[in-house]
């Protein structure tokens, strides 16, 4: 008789004999041999499933291998690579510098148009030009700032003893002139410079922008490609995945079957034991059964006794 514990692994095994010796050494030879051939079912269970994870986990490689080499020509085909500390794509990296170069280049062209338009509005307002960086840094302007500088000495020389009328300090006055419309020249010059700086970024920002828009036509592309491999690539962790369970498992069977492996966890709990009080006849059962149904006897012949005698049948008069 086996019978299992409720919400235990626990079997029990019992033997019914008219000896109770014998009944406990044959419970006891079932228990010993149910636990030696659970060991040695479990034992060939797990060096079958080991065959067979070997065989699943072979295969399984090779469908990772592919699905990988799948997922790398669809982002060499499509140039949807990434970059593996940023984990952007080479389009958006693309993207991302192209708008810093506008943006540096719109930088650079703002700052010469308003170098240029300074240097001509201080022209046209008639103001000295020499102090601003683009005119003070050019060799032509510095030698023309020296030169103006020693004539205005000198003209100080000569105003200290001669009439501003004076023919010498006149002519130095005319070469103070012409010197300073020399310096206007330059700063035209420097302005126009800059302007053709300025026309330059420009039409370096269009190319960028043209350059922009392009690679935003292909990041939408790359946008769409991306659902594609996002399944390609989920089907290669699901293959992944797939073989690191099978490894797991295989690694754990492959341990259960090595010569210093600990047998399954099947044992013999309690030894049965000579049962001290019969366990047929059930003496205290069949009295009270025969007790019962001598009183039912007894009842049913005394109502038997009344039915023929008559007496149950007579019909008392009314009142």
């Amino acid at each position: 008789l086996f019978r299992s514990s409720r919400d235990s692994l626990v079997i029990t095994v019992g033997v019914r004999s008219e000896d109770p010796q014998l009944a406990a050494r044959l419970a006891n030879a079932i228990a010993n041999a149910h636990v030696q051939r659970r060991a040695a079912l479990s034992l060939s269970d797990t060096a079958e499933a080991s065959v067979w994870l070997e065989q699943q986990i072979e295969s399984l490689r090779t469908k990772v291998a592919d699905a990988e080499a799948k997922v790398a020509s669809f982002k060499v085909d499509n140039d949807l690579l990434t970059s593996g500390s940023t984990n952007t794509s080479v389009v958006d990296q693309q993207m991302s510098s192209v708008a810093g170069q506008i943006t540096a280049a719109q930088e650079r062209m703002n700052t010469a148009l308003s170098r240029a338009n300074l240097i001509d509005g201080m022209l046209k307002e008639g103001q000295p030009i020499e102090g601003i960086t683009d005119i003070r840094d050019s060799a032509t302007i510095q030698q023309l700032t020296q030169q103006k500088a020693q004539l205005q000495g000198e003209k100080a020389q000569k105003l200290a003893t001669l009439l501003p009328n004076h023919p010498d300090v006149q002519a130095i006055v005319a070469q103070i002139a012409e010197i300073d419309k020399q310096i206007g020249i330059e700063g035209r010059r420097s302005a126009e410079a800059l302007k053709a700086e300025a026309k330059i970024e420009s039409d370096l920002i269009t190319s960028l922008q043209n350059e922009l828009n392009r690679l935003k036509s292909s990041a939408g592309d790359a946008t769409r490609q991306t659902v594609t491999l996002d399944g390609l690539q989920r089907e290669a962790k699901a293959q992944r995945d797939l073989l690191e369970s099978y490894l797991i498992r295989y690694r754990d069977a492959t341990s259960r079957t090595d010569i210093n492996a600990s047998l399954p966890d099947v044992r013999v709990i309690t030894l049965a034991a000579a049962s001290v009080t019969p366990a047929a006849p059930k003496t205290t059962f069949i009295l009270a059964a025969v007790g019962i149904v001598s009183f039912v006897l007894q009842i049913g012949m005394i109502l038997f006794g009344e039915l023929m005698s008559g007496r149950a049948l007579v019909v008392r008069p009314r009142a």
